[in-house]
């Protein structure tokens, strides 16, 4: 008789759709929906900021080699080739370029090789081309020209976050040595073949451990030559106009 009534009982609670159990109860959801998330990326055509060519996730801000470009893809730094004072000699002689001097809050007053530095903020991996031309000779006020004079930039190296495809489609001539000068002549710098070169690339000359030869001449070292033809120079300063180009069309 009462195992009549417990399988009785269990009949019940069949139909009746409990389930008895001993741990916790079963929870049956009742409903269920879903949402979306969007995000749609715009060109950016703001000026771009110079990073650190040694450690490139972080910006440099207060240097002389930052341009004020805007545009999807500029040129956000290009080098200044300082020589400084060069004592006039008779024989040929190599002149390196001072080092770049940064101080802010980041560096200090530290100084750094050196570079330029492309932005493309397209976002549609198309690639694109550096080239710069020595416009001139080095000429003086009274319109000396110093004949021979060559610069030759050594040690190119490339900086910049991207990973990848993106990255390592991106070349940095190492060598650049400008034996021909006039509007005519380009020389390649940086080369970004299509899939890559979004976001910030740099082309540095030497790096952290060679970018200058003392604290006291601030000199590159062996990185931005110049050459000077002995006797071809007069006690006078002499300048040349560099231009650094940038085309969407990769090599």
């Amino acid at each position: 008789m009462k195992f009549s009534k417990l399988k009785k009982f269990a009949t019940i609670a069949i139909v009746s759709g409990f389930i008895i159990t001993t741990g916790n109860a079963l929870v049956v959801s009742a409903d269920t929906a879903t949402s979306n998330g969007t995000a749609t990326f715009i060109e950016n055509t703001d000026p771009g900021t110079a990073i650190d060519p040694t450690d490139p996730d972080k910006p440099i801000t207060g240097s002389e080699d930052t341009t004020t470009n805007i545009g999807n893809l500029k040129i956000v730094v290009r080098p200044t080739l300082e020589f400084g004072n060069t004592v006039i000699s008779a024989s040929n002689k190599i002149y390196w370029a001072n080092a770049l001097k940064v101080d802010d809050n980041h560096h200090s007053g530290t100084w750094e090789p050196r570079y330029a530095q492309v932005a493309d903020d397209r976002g549609t991996f198309e690639g694109w081309q550096m080239t710069v031309t020595q416009k001139k000779q080095f000429t003086s006020p009274s319109n000396k020209v110093l004949e021979g004079a060559k610069i030759t930039f050594n040690n190119g190296e490339k900086a910049t976050t991207a990973t990848g495809a993106n990255n390592s489609g991106v070349t940095v001539n190492k060598t650049i040595d400008i034996v021909n000068i006039g509007p005519t002549f380009k020389y390649e710098v940086m080369d970004a073949k299509l899939n890559s070169g979004s976001g910030n690339f740099v082309a540095r000359y030497g790096n952290e451990e060679t970018q200058y030869l003392n604290s006291v001449t601030k000199e590159n070292h062996h990185n931005i030559s110049l050459l000077v033809i002995g006797g071809t120079a007069s006690k006078e300063k002499y300048t040349t106009d560099m231009e650094w180009n940038l085309e969407n069309t990769p090599k």
